[in-house]
């Protein structure tokens, strides 16, 4: 049977939106799992004549925690060391500013925003923005936790128990091992905090396909809706490509030459340089346009930076068609 998310691929590619070449690639690697996951609200619950589509994927390899340092934290009585420092905390604060810059926007109700991780997980379905909460990293919601914040308290103390756990166990498992499904239950809580901890590898040409893939099929869906849409995605990375099996970088730049073609996406990339990777090159062979790259150093402040930055194209973008017709020529004018 045919599902969902299969069905709007494919009347995009019967409307010329997506190329035999990157519906083969779709079609050979059973992603609508992973991209229903992170359709959260529906078109029709959306008060919009014009829609903004706003997509982040987030790199979560471990590498992540470069030079981390760690950090204690008093959970019941029980003390636990958390992983933190490194780019984690930039991330986390680059999100929320994203966040609050799109909710300063005069059309902030007209935008959708979704968080997916370079490994599988959605941080964020497809959520209005005024139903969007706080990003933190696990070892700021322990902290949370610890100083008694209601959010956090709640949600932890219900998908803890929900797993069997207590709440230092679970935060001890996520450290420990890893545990990615256990990142993913805390995020599908719906508790107003999207919780943000590295467990992964680096998939880049992978999971470019389902990200880009998802943007392509939400804004399918709206299409069919009779609403007016455009998306603006970024993609990024600490990295290149390590964990992507035989998906190849030109698979992925036929997808989003596809989107660019279409004059409905903005597609961009973020790479934060740790092990002298040329992003450039790197997110040019995936077919995203130079003008739409960032390449920020490994410090906090020029992760922040690029964060603002593609906030301001953000916002720029959804002003209206013209603003964002305007934006697609500009880039991000570094």
């Amino acid at each position: 049977m045919t599902s969902y998310i299969e069905e709007l691929m494919a009347n995009a590619a019967d409307e010329g939106d997506v190329s035999p070449m990157s519906m083969t690639a779709f079609s050979g690697m059973n992603m609508g799992l992973e991209i229903q996951n992170a359709f959260g609200t529906g078109i029709e619950d959306v008060e919009a004549n014009e829609l903004l589509l706003m997509g982040i994927d987030v790199d979560n390899s471990t590498s992540m925690f470069h030079g981390t340092v760690t950090k204690e934290v008093v959970i019941d009585g029980e003390t636990i060391y958390i992983r933190a420092g490194g780019n984690v905390e930039s991330v986390e604060t680059g999100l929320n500013l994203v966040r609050d810059s799109l909710m300063g926007a005069k059309h902030r109700d007209d935008v959708l925003l979704m968080i997916q991780d370079i490994n599988g997980g959605t941080m964020l379905p497809f959520t209005p923005l005024e139903n969007v909460g706080q990003f933190v990293s696990l070892y700021t919601l322990a902290t949370l936790y610890a100083n008694k914040d209601s959010r956090a308290v709640e949600a932890l103390n219900k998908v803890a128990a929900e797993n069997g756990l207590s709440v230092s166990d679970f935060i001890e498992r996520i450290v420990n091992r890893y545990d990615s499904e256990l990142v993913q239950k805390f995020n599908d809580s719906a508790s107003g905090l999207h919780l943000y901890h590295p467990t992964g590898g680096t998939p880049l040409y992978k999971h470019a396909i389902t990200f880009w893939s998802t943007m392509i099929a939400k804004t399918q869906e709206a299409k069919e809706s009779g609403v007016g849409v455009r998306s603006v995605s970024m993609l990024m990375s600490d990295g290149a490509d390590e964990h992507s099996g035989g998906v190849k970088a030109s698979d992925a730049a036929n997808l989003s030459q596809d989107m660019l073609d279409s004059e409905r996406h903005i597609v961009c990339g973020m790479g934060i340089e740790l092990r002298g990777t040329d992003f450039r090159v790197v997110f040019g062979s995936m077919g995203i346009p130079d003008s739409w790259i960032l390449t920020p150093g490994n410090s906090d402040q020029e992760i922040r930076a690029a964060f603002q930055t593609f906030s301001e194209s953000a916002v720029s973008a959804s002003q209206s068609g013209a603003s964002f017709s305007q934006t697609s020529l500009g880039g991000f004018g570094e």
